[in-house]
C-alpha cells in the first residue's frame, strides 16, 4: 500500500514510488493544459517575465538558458523575446510538437543526465519536481550543467500549507494526486533540499493562493468550472499589479508559508 512517508529534507513522498509513464501526461491527465495555457498567455507571460526578471542577474550574451519540464515551450518563448538563448527537455511529445511546430523552439526528449556540464547560465525548472523519483538527483544535475554564477528557478506546489491544513477537516488532503504527484513540498523542504543540491537560496516567492477563496466559502475544490473562474480572478489582480508590487506581495507571503506555488532562486 501506498503511503505518504515525511523525507529528511522535510518533504513528503509517497512510499513506494509508482511508476508512472508521463509521456502521456498532456494526453491522460492534463488534455486541456496546453489550451488552457495559451487562453491564459497574458497572464503567463507576466508570471514568466518575473521570474526572468531575477535570472537576469545571470544573463550574458553567450548564454543560453534551460527550461527542465518546458512542456508546451511557452517560458522559453517569452524568454526567447526577452534576449535569452533558450532550450528545453520534456518527456511529453505531446507537448514538444507544440513547442517545436507552433513556437519554433529548440526542444528535446534528452535527459538531463546527458547534458553537458558546466554549460548554461540558467535554468528554469517549473512543476517538475513534484512528479520525479529523485528530485535531489534532478537538482544535482541542475547544478552540475549550470556554468558559476549560474541560477536556477524551481516552482512546485506548496502542499500542505497552512491555508490547506485550514480547509482539510472539509475536503480531506485534496492537494494529494496519486500517481501523478510523487512528493509534497513547502518553501523549507524545497530550500533544504536545493541546498543539499550544492544551491546558495538567494529569493524566495509565490503564487497566489487560490486556496484562499475555499477559505472564504468560495467551494471551487472538486467544481472545474468555478476553479476557472477563480483563476481568471487572481489573473486579473496579477495583470493589474505592478512588477514591484507583486515582488513585495508573494515575497512577504513566504514569511507565512503561503502561497499555492512555492518559487525558490538559487545560485551555483
Amino acid at each position: 500500500m501506498n503511503s505518504l512517508i515525511k523525507t529528511k529534507h522535510g518533504y513528503y513522498r509517497f512510499d513506494p514510488i509508482p511508476e508512472v509513464d508521463y509521456s502521456t501526461y498532456y494526453s491522460d491527465e492534463k488534455p486541456l493544459c496546453i489550451a488552457n495555457q495559451i487562453e491564459d498567455k497574458v497572464w503567463w507571460d507576466v508570471m514568466y517575465e518575473d521570474r526572468l526578471r531575477v535570472l537576469e542577474n545571470a544573463y550574458s550574451d553567450s548564454g543560453v538558458i534551460l527550461d527542465v519540464g518546458c512542456g508546451a515551450g511557452m517560458f522559453l518563448a517569452r524568454a526567447r523575446e526577452w534576449g535569452w538563448a533558450t532550450e528545453g527537455i520534456d518527456p511529453s511529445e505531446t507537448a514538444l510538437k507544440y513547442a517545436k511546430d507552433t513556437l519554433n523552439l529548440y526542444v528535446s526528449t534528452s535527459d538531463i543526465i546527458n547534458l553537458q556540464s558546466n554549460h548554461y547560465s540558467a535554468i528554469h525548472c517549473s512543476e517538475v519536481l513534484e512528479h520525479v523519483a529523485d528530485p535531489e538527483r534532478l537538482l544535482k544535475h541542475c547544478y552540475r550543467i549550470l556554468r558559476k554564477n549560474g541560477m536556477v528557478c524551481v516552482c512546485v506546489p506548496n502542499d500542505f500549507n497552512p491555508l490547506q491544513m485550514i480547509l482539510k477537516q472539509k475536503y480531506g488532503e485534496y492537494w494529494v494526486s496519486y500517481p501523478w504527484h510523487i512528493n509534497y513540498f513547502s518553501f523549507d523542504s524545497l530550500s533544504s533540499l536545493m541546498a543539499e543540491a550544492g544551491f546558495t537560496v538567494i529569493y524566495q516567492s509565490a503564487m497566489y493562493p487560490l486556496e484562499i477563496f475555499a477559505v472564504f466559502g468560495i467551494p471551487y475544490i472538486g467544481n472545474d468550472k468555478l476553479g476557472r473562474f477563480i483563476h481568471r480572478v487572481r489573473m486579473k489582480m496579477d495583470i493589474e499589479m505592478s512588477a514591484h508590487e507583486r515582488s513585495i506581495f508573494y515575497e512577504e507571503m513566504t514569511r507565512f508559508g503561503i502561497g499555492r506555488e512555492a518559487i525558490v532562486y538559487g545560485i551555483k
